[in-house]
């Protein structure tokens, strides 16, 4: 929406109007766009004649090419212009950058050529413009741009950090959160007065995190209201009835919870039998089940992690062993598999950025985060071919001419273009290794290498 207004000597006039545009991306180096100015605009009185605002219509594409280290750029532009009652009008327009810093531009606007440069360096840019006219002649502008705010590139290395630094939180915070959630239940249970439940919660959250200071507080106090408890029962009734009675009640509620599958309330409840009566049998084959209930357990949670584990699915794998630990928070197996798969998530963040380093041209940076793979995983063969490829890259230039005259390696040379184009990719990277490893510094034998890889990855 738009308010035109215009004043001519005493006269002046306002009107309302509306535009339109829409814009399209159908490939990733194309963009088309269409515009339509004034599809719904009134018209514009200045004494007694009433002038409409035509209509004007412009459609244009324009399509980008960069280099991958993106210090050339070409772009090239064309629209047509038409308004109603007017002939159509072309506009094509064209801009070459250069090392990131120098720009060249032509165009053809309205039957007359233009032309102009650019230069940008760090937070400004120059630009000049020449145009020709027959009415108004020659005219130059010059124009002087300021940037301001982290550049694009930064943005984006800066939401790729944020990501990681997420993915990490979630890991890390799913301990907390457990142990969080069992407070909770702990609490609820000690407010409904179900102290025992309330202590083997406390000790699970303590499983969990050893420094949880209100669930050592509370533990403390449920087992000094406990024995309190116990201590009155024994004094209402002769010492070996009332022991008798409580064997009998918590044996009861320990079978309960056992068929309920609540094993460390099961667990505690046959503990506290056996502080009473050491050789109660049948406390102690409850134990024996609960134990091997919760190996068999525990060994399917084990082994459901390694699965996932093998396929690469390290957060998952994490998930099914943290609940072999919620079993047995001690279980030492556990707690290294996770820090092994949290170590390998590093990994594979260090390797995405050891990649995406390199992608950018920042050949530094990313040697010294491959390296840092290795010294982890030394057997890691993405981050050998990488540091391999860096080294050949920076070995003295080998020509054709001179691989030529080595009947022997130009023919293992030839022997791999011909497995390439048998698309025998394998075959042809084993044949071009052999030829760098006498001549690193053959560029051919890179890039065909190079090319062989995507190959494979298609």
């Amino acid at each position: 929406m738009k308010i035109l207004n215009e004043n001519l000597g005493d006269y002046k006039a306002t009107t309302a109007g509306a535009d339109f545009g829409i814009m399209l991306t159908p490939f990733r180096a194309v963009s088309l766009g269409l515009m339509v100015q004034d599809v719904v605009g009134g018209g514009l009185k200045l004494s007694s004649k009433e002038e409409d605002i035509p209509q004007n219509i412009k459609a244009g594409i324009g399509t980008k090419w960069q280099s991958k280290d993106k210090s050339f750029a070409v772009i090239a532009d064309i629209d047509v212009d038409m308004t109603r009652g007017q002939p159509v009008s072309s506009h094509i327009g064209g801009e070459l950058m250069m090392f990131e810093h120098l720009f060249t531009r032509v165009g053809y606007d309205r039957e007359y050529a233009t032309f102009g440069a650019g230069v940008k360096y760090s937070v400004a840019a120059v630009d000049y413009a020449y145009k020709t006219n027959d009415v108004l002649g020659s005219s130059h502008r010059i124009g002087l741009t300021l940037f301001f705010g982290p550049t694009v590139k930064d943005q984006r290395k800066s939401r790729d950090e944020k990501r990681r630094m997420e993915r990490q939180k979630r890991i890390e915070s799913e301990r907390r959160m457990r142990a969080e959630t069992l407070w909770k239940a702990a609490s609820d249970a000690y407010e409904r007065n179900r102290l025992d439940s309330a202590e083997t919660l406390c000790g699970q959250v303590l499983g969990y995190d050893p420094d949880h200071a209100e669930a050592k507080a509370m533990m403390t106090e449920i087992r000094s209201i406990l024995n309190k408890q116990e201590r009155k029962q024994i004094e209402k009734e002769s010492e070996q009835k009332a022991r008798e009675n409580l064997i009998a009640k918590r044996l009861d509620n320990a079978q309960s919870l056992f068929k309920a599958k609540k094993f460390s309330e099961s667990r505690a409840e046959f503990d506290a039998v056996l502080e009473l009566d050491p050789g109660n049998a049948v406390a102690r084959d409850g134990l024996r089940k609960i134990d091997a209930e919760v190996d068999r357990q525990v060994k399917s949670y084990m082994s459901r992690g390694s699965e996932k584990f093998s396929a690469g699915h390290y957060a998952e794998a994490i998930v099914e062993w943290s609940r072999a630990l919620d079993l047995k928070p001690k279980l030492s197996q556990a707690k290294a598999k996770i820090a092994r798969a949290r170590a390998l998530i590093d990994l594979d963040r260090k390797m995405g950025d050891a990649v995406q380093a390199y992608s950018e041209g920042d050949t530094a940076t990313a040697r010294q985060l491959f390296e840092q793979v290795l010294e982890v995983d030394s057997t890691n063969r993405s981050a050998r071919d990488y540091i391999l490829i860096m080294d050949r890259k920076q070995a003295p230039v080998v020509t054709m001419e001179e691989l030529k005259r080595d009947d022997e390696y130009w023919s293992i040379y030839r022997e791999g273009l011909q497995l390439f184009r048998e698309k025998k990719y394998d075959a042809a990277i084993d044949k071009w290794d052999r030829v760098l490893l006498k001549y690193p510094g053959c560029r051919e034998a890179l890039q065909n290498i190079e090319q062989a890889k995507l190959r494979k990855e298609r």
